[in-house]
């Protein structure tokens, strides 16, 4: 059963979706909806699994890009196909996976240091399963703007100021992180958002040095913000992906006022 937002619930999420950290007295001012009824909302879709903090990770200026795969396989038997799909997730550099409709069958993130990375890794899936690629193209992210799930609410609370994450490729200097940084931002991005306390609980760290490496991470901009993403399968919602190519001529800044509208 799907469940339905009310409207105290997507003014809140079009307010909050792009800035979890906005303090409760914002979104008052901003909705006029009690204080105390945005903590309940907010505790209550958490709790429903409608919507996850997850913090934005900006990974590029230490070394690692982020590279997007969409492709479609020769037929294979579904069961083989399923195999292939828990292995790609079960991969440390995979970042999210997905079954598509239309013109692929499927998606693929990967978080690599170079684009030869990311060949050995198609490389070995095709001779480990015996498969051939169909189609595919793969796609280096360099840039990020976020409004977070503006669509749930009225235009006037809408927010024109996306998050956004650029890849700075005249920094003169990348940003170090550890296997610990790498361990912490694993568990804070995985499916279900977890308190900095259970983050401790989980890796055997103690709560002040992840409280001391998140700051760090945080004053760094490997973490640039914290949004609310919306599961969109519970509340009738469909995702779509547009993979847009231009030849010539860079319509970043166009694409970005086009979002903000």
């Amino acid at each position: 059963m799907k469940y339905a937002l009310s409207e105290k619930e997507e003014q809140i999420i079009s307010i909050a979706g792009g800035d979890a950290t906005i303090p409760v007295a914002e979104i008052a001012e901003q909705s006029g909806i009690s204080e105390n009824s945005i903590r309940y909302h907010l505790r209550n879709l958490t709790e429903k699994n409608i919507i996850r903090c997850t913090p934005l990770v900006n990974i590029m200026n230490s070394g690692y890009c982020y590279y997007t795969i969409y492709f479609s396989l020769v037929a294979t038997r579904e069961a083989r196909e399923s195999t292939i799909g828990s292995t790609i997730i079960k991969s440390p550099e995979c970042v999210w996976f997905s079954e598509l409709g239309g013109d692929y069958q499927y998606g693929l993130g990967l978080c690599m240091p170079h684009p030869y990375a990311v060949d050995c890794f198609l490389n070995q899936l095709c001779d480990r399963f015996k498969i051939h690629f169909l189609r595919k193209v793969v796609a280096c992210q360099i840039a990020l703007s976020y409004w977070g799930r503006n669509f749930t609410g009225r235009s006037d609370q809408i927010s024109t100021n996306p998050v956004q994450v650029v890849y700075d490729r005249a920094a003169p200097d990348q940003v170090e992180i550890d296997d610990i940084d790498r361990r912490i931002l694993a568990k804070m991005t995985a499916e279900h958002f977890v308190s900095r306390r259970k983050v401790a609980s989980a890796l055997d760290l103690p709560l002040s040095t992840v409280d001391f490496r998140v700051r760090k991470l945080e004053e760094k901009k490997v973490i640039c913000g914290y949004v609310y993403e919306l599961n969109s399968a519970l509340v009738a919602r469909q995702e779509y992906k547009l993979l847009l190519e231009t030849r010539g001529k860079d319509v970043s800044s166009e694409l970005v006022e086009f979002g903000a509208m």
